[in-house]
């Protein structure tokens, strides 16, 4: 394939007058006339990585060499040589291909004339790389040199500002400039200093042609040595922490690593899918992180180029990456508007690097990064001139700054951590303080608001803190004093001579009603704890959490159950149990989600999706045996004096052994609302009564700070004309955030429409929407609307929380399938369909009662299917509200026999299901999963679900 990129007009414009000067001379120039040709046309197929036909043009030398038919030019025979014939489509295959650019008749004589001319090459120690040339355009007054990158020297004397063809150097507490770079080729996307500052290189390069990295003196500016690098320009370039490395990346997808003595290549890395933005060498200079348009950042091993790790929890570009200066964690940051932490594990072979944290604070894709020396803070910039301090261990974000005057192009630290310097592209940079009183709750916007249970509800203003915990501490008067916003690092000891399992106490205060999350990390860190946590009071009892009342007893029938499976749970009595109920088991709790559909089938249990189930309160998910004993359970507060039924009563304590949320593996996790103010103890111990030098963990002590994260199941849909396509999003819900999340999804192509209005639900973690296409709808192909973004926002008690954003990817359109589905109303209620035919869309609503059944009507359209259609069983409705199912379906589910296209389905929704509108649809297996158009059902209590009204179900 021929290269096109963004910027083809600017290069043509460029060009031009090159082309027209070479007309005045007596014979073409390779570099000045020849070369640009061919990158323009024939370099994007014919280079040193691609080379099609055996060929590359990329090189005066590479020319020559000609390809697999052989050479390309005969000097003195421009009629001849392959490389016209083939322009002049004499020969086969003609080049350019037919639907790429082709050059100009000047360009091709020129060609020609350059051939005939003798087809000379470079002369003496001349560049085999073209260059353009622009004619020179006077900058408007008072108008500044607008900024591209910006560095500070490691001991903070000097800032080098890069711009157009020139790096500043400046001194930053008189604000002089003190050195200028001779000229550089192009734009200078980066700038960074050698570690003993000597030195600092500018990454930059012509796009479209060639990178360039130069290593110039930081005492005057001069030139000591230019590596070029890439077939595109250079976007980032880093010495390594020796000084002895360079690393490169550029738009070409590639990563280098470089001499800087020589000059000399020393590695290639490939692996990206897109345009690689940032490099960043670890602190002993071992592993090369890059950060990439193709939503990833990879690890490197730097001495053997062997990929480590990919970093591929991002959905979307990611523009910076850097490790903290203690090397235990990697950050990066980009199009998604998320800052991520890694546990940084690979550093010699490859391994999984687990993702600690994610946190949104931006409105727009964050472009820059940068990290305090001290490891304590991150500052990052987004397109949208937001600039926001965190607190780079947690990632929590401590301030929000004023608005930057445009898009910023750079970020540095002070050496001493107290202040960092930002660029922006209008030439503006200055220095912002990091305030002394940081706190962890002095920004709203990106991170998770946190619960206020009353007005006493505290969350720990001070940045976090890391300690390590000491011995004797295993007694409650030698407890450890901790924050609660603390990360404590400890080792569970072997047993002693007394034979007593080691535990760690550590002791903190709350405030009345204060939220705090108490987590473990140790099992994910490859520790071989098995930990369990408790929070006592300070006297060493356990604190009481929720009071379980038995209401109804049951036990497991047909076969046990796993700890982990959520669906098919068999329980004696099942038609006495609803929805919503808790069932409480050997100290273990789940919730049901979903109602047996039928005599061979069991219960669903929260969350209803995904592959493992939940367990509550704090309890941990453990396996029951056939005929195990179980009830069903009412939670009351420890507090409330219960009136005796004859049936048991359990009180769960704050204590947790593995996570009921399935997030941390085998680590604990605790949620804890303190009942009173007063000092509390945290017990940290081995659940197997274990212990040794490697029994090491981490405890994390924060505020609560509710909110969500939405990811897609699947991305890029086809939608049939006529017919629609299922997407489903799903919520990644943080710190006990329960609430209804609003799913907003951007522009729609024309002739697309998508499920409206849409939500996941209060207590639930998936919606599934569908898109559809008009029969007529027009190919969206060169639409801009066709990329989908999607974005949840949701409110905890009255406070809007960080929305979160991701990309459903591109809608293509195909054409009209071997069937159309379509859900209606029943004949004769009012607003039903009169158009029998599929191929339009009347959606219409159905209105149900709580506790009521109604009907539809399931109509298919065939157009050459004639077999058997499936639409699922217990799964069958999509998107109903909760607690709204069909009804009525058997074992085989909701199914269409061959020759059948009609049937009558029934909907049921439970005696508490709240009021609410919301789109529903059926999704057929067969026929690449042909979607019905969304039909809305309103649940409305006392109604006459007989009042039908058409109303739109889809909009644009």
């Amino acid at each position: 394939m021929w290269r096109i990129k963004a910027n083809y007009f600017v290069v043509v414009a460029v060009l031009l007058p090159a082309c027209a000067l070479a007309a005045e001379e007596s014979a073409p120039n390779f570099e000045r006339d020849v070369a640009p040709i061919l990158a323009k046309y024939c370099v994007g197929c014919h280079n040193g990585s691609d080379q099609a036909g055996e060929l590359s043009l990329e090189t005066y030398t590479d020319l020559q060499k000609g390809g697999k038919k052989g050479a390309v030019i005969l000097p003195g025979r421009a009629d001849a040589s392959l490389m016209v014939r083939a322009l002049a489509g004499e020969i086969e295959p003609a080049m350019p291909p037919p639907d790429n650019p082709h050059p100009s008749e000047r360009e091709v004589s020129m060609l020609r004339e350059w051939i005939d001319s003798g087809a000379a090459g470079p002369s003496g120690s001349s560049t085999s790389l073209p260059d353009i040339k622009a004619p020179a355009v006077a900058t408007a007054r008072g108008v500044h040199p607008y900024l591209t990158s910006l560095a500070l020297s490691p001991d903070g004397s000097r800032l080098a500002l890069g711009s157009y063809k020139h790096v500043e150097l400046v001194d930053p507490t008189t604000k002089q400039i003190v050195a200028t770079t001779g000229d550089l080729p192009g734009k200078v996307m980066s700038v960074a200093f050698s570690p003993d500052g000597s030195q600092f290189v500018a990454g930059s390069g012509l796009a479209g042609l060639y990178g360039v990295a130069t290593v110039c003196r930081t005492s005057d500016g001069g030139t000591i040595s230019q590596i070029k690098a890439h077939r595109d320009a250079v976007y980032d370039a880093k010495f390594s922490s020796d000084g002895r490395l360079l690393a490169t990346c550029s738009y070409d997808r590639a990563v280098d690593l470089w001499n800087v003595a020589d000059g000399k290549l020393v590695r290639t890395m490939t692996g990206h899918n897109g345009a690689v933005y940032h490099v960043a060498f670890s602190p002993d200079g071992s592993v090369l992180a890059s950060a990439s348009a193709d939503d990833t950042v990879k690890l490197w091993n730097v001495k053997t180029g062997e990929r480590l790790d990919t970093l591929g929890q991002p959905e979307g570009e990611q523009y910076a990456a850097a490790f903290t200066p203690d090397g235990k964690s990697v950050l990066a940051a980009g199009g998604d508007r998320q800052l991520r932490r890694w546990a940084f594990v690979s550093r010699d072979k490859p391994a999984i690097n687990p993702l600690i944290s994610s946190r949104t604070a931006h409105n727009g894709t964050i472009l820059k990064m940068a990290v305090s020396p001290n490891g304590r803070y991150a500052v990052t910039a987004s397109e949208s001139r937001e600039l926001v301090l965190w607190d780079a261990r947690m990632l929590i974000p401590l301030k929000r700054y004023e608005a930057l005057p445009d898009v910023p192009t750079g970020l540095a630290f002070a050496p001493n951590s107290e202040s960092f310097y930002v660029a922006s592209i209008n030439g503006d940079w200055r220095t912002r303080d990091v305030p002394a009183d940081a706190s962890s709750d002095s920004i709203e916007v990106g991170e998770t608001n946190t619960v206020a249970v009353d007005e006493a509800s505290l969350d720990d203003a001070g940045v976090a803190t890391e300690t390590t915990e000491h011995e004797p501490n295993n007694a409650f008067v030698d407890a450890n004093p901790i924050g609660t916003n603390d990360v404590v690092s400890g080792v569970i000891s072997a047993k002693g001579n007394d034979q007593v399992a080691d535990t760690d106490l550590y002791r903190f205060h709350a405030a009345n009603g204060q939220r705090l999350i108490f987590e473990i990390d140790a099992a994910r860190s490859k520790s071989p704890l098995d930990s369990k946590l408790e929070i006592l009071t300070a006297e060493g009892s356990p604190v009481p959490r929720v009071v379980l009342q038995a209401v109804r007893s049951s036990y497991y029938t047909f076969r046990g159950h796993d700890s982990v499976d959520p669906n098919d749970i068999r329980l004696q009595g099942a038609a006495d149990m609803e929805i919503n109920d808790y069932v409480y088991s050997n100290g273990d709790v789940m919730r049901l989600w979903l109602l047996p559909h039928g005599p061979d089938s069991g219960f669903m249990v929260y969350p209803g999706t995904g592959p493992s189930r939940f367990a509550y309160f704090g309890s941990t998910a453990i396996t029951h045996a056939l005929n195990e004993p179980c009830y069903i359970v009412e939670p009351h507060d420890p507090r409330e004096t219960l009136i005796p039924n004859g049936l048991p009563t359990y009180t769960l304590y704050y204590e947790n052994d593995d996570d009921g949320w399935r997030k941390l593996g085998t680590d604990s996790r605790i949620a804890f609302t303190a009942p009173a103010a007063g000092d509390y103890l945290v017990r940290v111990s081995d659940a197997r009564g274990m212990g040794g030098e490697k029994y090491a963990y981490k405890l994390m002590v924060r505020p609560a700070r509710p909110g969500f994260e939405i990811t897609v199941g699947e991305k890029n849909f086809t939608v049939n004309a006529g017919s629609g396509k299922e997407f489903n999003i799903a919520a990644d819900r943080k710190d006990e955030f329960d609430g209804p999340i609003t799913l907003a999804v951007s522009k729609l192509p024309r002739g697309f429409h998508v499920s409206s209005p849409l939500t996941i639900e209060a207590g639930q973690v998936a919606a599934f929407g569908a898109f559809t296409a008009d029969p007529d709808a027009p190919d969206p192909a060169s639409d801009e609307a066709r990329f989908v973004s999607i974005t949840g926002t949701a409110e905890s008690n009255g406070k809007q929380i960080a929305p979160s954003t991701i990309k459903l990817g591109e809608l293509k359109l195909a054409p009209k399938p071997k069937f159309l589905v379509q859900v209606l109303p029943n004949r004769g209620a009012s607003g039903a369909q009169s158009d029998s035919s599929l191929s339009r869309t009347l959606p219409g609503e159905l209105v149900i009662a709580p506790g009521q059944t109604i009907s539809a009507t399931l109509k298919v359209e065939r157009n050459g299917y004639d077999g058997e259609i499936k639409f699922g069983v217990e799964r069958a409705g999509r998107n109903l509200p909760h607690g709204v199912f069909i009804d009525n379906i058997g074992l085989n589910g909701v199914t269409l026999l061959k020759g059948e296209n009609e049937r009558t389905i029934f909907l049921t929704a439970r005696k508490w299901v709240p009021d609410q509108t919301r789109p529903f649809h059926l999704q057929a297996e067969e026929e690449g999963k042909q979607t019905s158009w969304p039909i809305l059902i309103t649940v409305r209590k006392a109604v006459d679900t007989q009042s039908v009204a058409a109303t739109p179900a889809a909009t644009n």
